[in-house]
């Protein structure tokens, strides 16, 4: 909570270390610190985060005291799965000396074959994985060639799901059979509202391992509403409605085959017909 920086364009951001509680008590088991924000307060601030989240319970993947740590992925394990989640950022808004906190950013120059690189390394030692990357211009719909590419690439080295997060507006939902690609949700909980990032979701998905048989089952995009006060809320009625035209909308002009049925406000999402 502490400001250790003078503000950069404005764009200095700190918050309350009780929101670390805040976040466990609401059901959060894992934060994703690898963004353009992570070193605003310089390497104190991001030690600080690390500490804060800790004596909260609350994972981290993103950020470290070494490089080895920054990389490493948070494990979800349950009844024998495990899930991986590694949190990875494209983006900074200044250069960062990374002197006693790290981070697992990758400049775009080096991460097409750094990141895949990366993944196939350590990909072997779970039985899924996902990347939450923090990726592409703000307040855009459409997915760039360059970020495209970036994660057929990760997904041939392993990657299962892709959660990505940083355009602050929804973006398309890919099912490809082998992958589910979320490249935004959206704004989820957030202190600043333009005109259409009100429009969010959540990702649920099942992850069922059955001998050496792995499926990522019952994919679904929940329709999310943020109240004028930036708190979200589920979309029903006319709302619901609002939210699921676009998620639609947006995906279909890729035309990849993803399907969407609706099941009750949300939307089950689908891989192309053989």
């Amino acid at each position: 909570a502490k400001a250790y920086r003078k503000p950069y364009r404005g764009l200095t951001f700190r918050a309350p270390p009780r929101m670390a509680k805040v976040m466990r008590d609401a059901g959060f088991t894992v934060a994703v610190t690898a963004n353009n924000h992570s070193f605003d307060q310089g390497n104190r601030g991001a030690l600080d985060t690390l500490k804060h989240l800790a004596a909260a319970g609350m994972g981290v993947t993103g950020t470290g005291r070494t490089p080895t740590e920054a990389w490493t992925p948070y494990v979800f394990q349950k009844r024998g799965v495990k899930v991986a989640v590694l949190g990875v950022s494209v983006l900074r808004n200044y250069p960062v000396k990374q002197r006693s906190a790290f981070w697992t950013f990758v400049h775009r120059r080096k991460i097409h074959e750094e990141l895949p690189r990366r993944i196939a390394a350590m990909r072997s030692k779970y039985d899924f994985f996902v990347l939450s990357i923090h990726f592409g211009v703000e307040y855009y719909h459409t997915i760039g060639r360059f970020d495209r590419t970036l994660i057929d690439k990760c997904v041939k080295a392993g990657v299962d799901v892709l959660i990505g997060h940083h355009p602050h507006v929804l973006r398309p939902v890919i099912h490809t059979g082998k992958a589910v690609l979320f490249f935004s949700l959206g704004n989820f909980l957030f202190d600043y509202q333009m005109k259409g990032s009100e429009r969010s979701g959540l990702a649920q998905l099942e992850f069922v391992k059955r001998g050496n048989h792995r499926v990522i089952r019952n994919v679904k995009f929940i329709p999310l509403w943020r109240h004028w006060k930036r708190i979200p809320y589920p979309a029903t009625g006319r709302k619901g409605r609002i939210v699921r035209r676009l998620m639609r909308r947006i995906t279909r002009r890729y035309k990849t085959g993803t399907r969407f049925v609706q099941q009750g406000e949300a939307l089950r999402v689908l891989p192309p017909t053989k």
